[in-house]
């Protein structure tokens, strides 16, 4: 205790900043102490609220990959199409775009991308910029509760309400929900009397929950709502309001900014589809996992990726007649040097065959493990028949390659040379090598780009996982802590471990046609399931996610099951979502007709939404139904503004 006490309210260590600059009026060493990190990069011994406090200018200058995307896709537009693109200028009224919010199209869309804001974009059916701006910030933990709400109001379903009058032109556009930083400046100014310059304190005293502060602005907000004929308990609960929503609420310029650069990805995305995804994927490159989500987007949206090719592809991803090319620079173990000298010599001709690449290169510039890691990834195709026999010559080639560049330098013949040498040479050829095996083939593959690009075994089941699967696991990520969910996933790595009690438990890395997260299995699990673990197998888990901030996102297997026993073990349900006050007899009758006219297995749920906002869920005895898109087309049919849904909850 003696020894904590000292160490207590010390630094514990010395973080940076991401965005932080710090601006004084003369040399920063007149100002401010400084501290040079391990990196050789130079900070303040100060954390942001002393340098505020000593009234120095600390401004955050945020790098967004996004602009570059945006960038390379304007490139790739006028280089393939013709057409000069001017983001800046776009009309913020495009039907295309805002469709892909409706439809929550968002894969690639910056900040409207995961599961839980795809949600809500269904729902919101998004048609003016405001939708996009009010919804980027609603989107956090505080003002998020009051979606459901201001999606109600925008359809009309509710009438917004406003604690006093003179807070509707403030909350008009939003409802009545406090959803910017701006509003509780207008209402401190409005409501209380504050000047802008008070209400500005007032706002970062909440942002940055300054307690202390807040209750000294709560007495001042109390006291000049009352000159205004607001009583203590109503000017109470408004800064109670405020103060919940402005901890976690965006100023209005910082989420519109960023959603226009989300309208301006969806425009690119609904008008350029191809050069879009190209330009995201090249972004993306270091990140296989990431990769595998943006390339199984591109097979949803019909778009074609091609191979990578030592032949035809470059650093980054390119198109080609509409086609996406896979990049080299995506390829594990193939740096920038190795691909601009691929690059560089193939603009005498494509490669014949292995040797020729290798002997056309500086040496230097590609080594054995680059050459592996191309023909691995399909890149060297072209130049032979068989890639288990370009594996094997990868050595071989490069040796000759040394061979003939070193009797270059000193002048002698060569495979290659002028023909004025009468010296015999042999025309190298593939040695006898075993032809990979199907199996093989991928698993290289995937060592080689990190996930299987040309036959992912669970494609062909594409269709019966998702019947199965509760989420995919691009959508687990942004599951609160404690979620049930099933998933199909193949087994990518196997982490046995015994516990100090000596139990036998499991870690296993689980990947699907576009993500990756680890699973942990424990001991009681472990033993009645262990004999399904096999590298490359289908297995369908049940379990819950656990979120820790220190520890990211993971599976807790409750059950683990081989894909041949979980495609005959679950069956997905009908849901029907209703509001109480649209129940008719004719409805019910309608449905009745319907559901009668399609029946199979599946359950049907019919959910209804009280007036008071709860739910009440109960299973139709009455029906089962066929599994497909034809009972809810026929529903939709009828009635084109039911919410209808294929659903694998966990019962």
């Amino acid at each position: 205790l003696d020894s904590a006490r000292v160490l207590e309210g010390l630094a514990r260590h010395a973080s940076t900043h991401a965005a932080g600059v710090l601006i004084t009026p003369g040399p920063l060493t007149d100002y401010v102490p400084l501290y040079r990190q391990k990196d050789e990069s130079v900070t303040t011994q100060w954390d942001m609220k002393s340098v505020e406090k000593a009234g120095l200018l600390k401004m955050d200058f945020l790098g967004l990959r996004t602009l570059s995307v945006l960038d390379e896709c304007v490139r790739l537009v006028k280089q393939h199409r013709g057409v000069e693109l001017d983001l800046s200028t776009l009309k913020l009224d495009d039907p295309k775009a805002y469709k892909i919010f409706q439809t929550a199209d968002t894969v690639a869309i910056f900040q409207f991308e995961s599961g839980g804001m795809r949600d809500h974009l269904r729902k919101l059916k998004a048609t003016v910029f405001g939708d996009l701006t009010a919804m980027n910030a609603l989107y956090r933990p505080g003002p998020m509760e009051n979606i459901p709400y201001f999606i109600d109001c925008k359809h009309g379903h509710k009438q917004a309400k406003f604690e006093v009058k003179a807070l509707e032109p403030i909350l008009k556009d939003t409802y009545g929900v406090f959803v910017y930083q701006e509003q509780v400046m207008a209402a401190a100014h409005a409501l209380a009397g504050f000047t802008m310059s008070e209400a500005d304190e007032l706002r970062r005293a909440m942002g940055k929950k300054l307690h202390e502060e807040m209750e000294n602005k709560r007495k001042q907000f109390i006291e000049g709502c009352g000159k205004n004929s607001i009583t203590p308990k109503i000017a109470d609960r408004i800064f109670t309001t405020m103060e919940k929503f402005a901890g976690y609420g965006f100023n209005r310029s910082h989420s519109a900014a960023y959603a226009l650069l989300a309208y301006q990805s969806a425009y690119l995305k609904a008008h350029y589809p191809a050069e879009f995804m190209a330009a995201t994927l090249t972004s993306e490159m270091s990140d296989s996992t990431r990769i595998a989500t943006l390339i199984e987007e591109c097979r949803r949206m019909k778009l074609e990726i091609l191979a990578p090719d030592a032949s035809r592809s470059e650093w980054k991803f390119t198109l080609e007649d509409g086609k996406i090319r896979y990049a080299m620079g995506a390829v594990r173990n193939v740096g920038q040097g190795a691909v601009e000298a691929i690059v560089t010599a193939r603009a005498a001709g494509p490669f014949r065959d292995i040797f020729e690449l290798a002997a056309r290169l500086d040496s230097k510039a590609v080594n054995k493990r680059v050459l592996e890691s191309l023909v691995a990834a399909g890149a060297c195709d072209a130049m032979g028949p068989e890639r288990g026999q370009l594996f094997a010559a990868a050595g071989s080639a490069l040796d000759q390659a040394a061979v003939l560049q070193r009797e270059r330098l000193s002048g002698q013949s060569s495979l290659f040379g002028d023909g004025g040498s009468t010296a015999t040479v042999s025309l190298p050829r593939l040695p006898m090598a075993q032809a990979w095996t199907p199996k093989e083939r991928t698993s290289k593959e995937k060592e080689a780009l990190g996930f299987f690009l040309s036959d992912h075994p669970m494609a062909p089941l594409r269709k019966e996982i998702a019947s199965v699967a509760s989420h995919d696991i691009a959508g687990l990520a942004e599951l609160p802590d404690g979620t049930e969910v099933r998933v199909a996933a193949l087994i990518g790595e196997i982490k046995n471990v015994v516990t100090k009690k000596g139990h036998r438990m499991a870690v296993l890395t689980l990947e699907d046609l576009g993500g990756r997260i680890e699973a942990t299995v424990f001991p009681d699990v472990f033993e009645s399931s262990h004999q399904h673990f096999i590298i490359d197998e289908i297995v369908v888990i049940n379990g819950k996610m656990e979120s820790r901030d220190d520890r990211g996102t993971k599976l807790l297997a409750a059950e683990v099951m081989p894909w041949s026993a979980a495609r005959a073990a679950y069956r997905p349900s009908l849901r029907l979502e209703m509001r109480a006050e649209e129940l008719t007899e004719e409805w019910l009758e309608s449905v009745d007709g319907i559901l009668n006219s399609h029946r199979g297995d599946a359950d049907v749920y019919l959910l209804i939404v009280m007036p008071d906002g709860s739910r009440e869920e109960t299973r139709a005895r009455r029906y089962r139904v066929a599994e497909g898109d034809e009972v809810i087309g026929a529903l939709l049919g009828r009635w084109p503004g039911l919410r209808v849904r294929w659903s694998k909850e966990i019962a």
